[in-house]
């Protein structure tokens, strides 16, 4: 409830706000990710992670063999530049 515009970003609050930018669209068709992180993912983001993740706008980072989705983790300005670039190119 608060903006806190001086407070990182996270990776699934960073898919949120792409997510609810282009409407909310529906996930029903979507497979859910496979990325052992994805139990961690809070609630009001697992939508907009499943369909950032589909939509390749967010990837895995690797990390012992496996690609993690690390939703908590600090969206690094990399991160979010390729999270943003990705959207636009999807979105036209």
């Amino acid at each position: 409830g608060t903006f806190r515009p001086n407070r990182d970003v996270t990776r699934e609050e960073f898919a949120t706000i792409l997510y609810q930018a282009s409407g909310s669209p529906s996930i029903i068709n979507y497979t859910l990710p496979t990325h052992p992180d994805f139990k961690d993912v809070s609630a009001w983001a697992k939508n907009a992670m499943i369909w950032a993740n589909r939509r390749h706008i967010i990837n895995g980072i690797p990390e012992n063999g496996l690609l993690y989705l690390q939703p908590k983790g600090v969206a690094t300005r990399a991160q979010a530049a390729s999270m943003l670039s990705q959207y636009l190119v999807i979105t036209g």
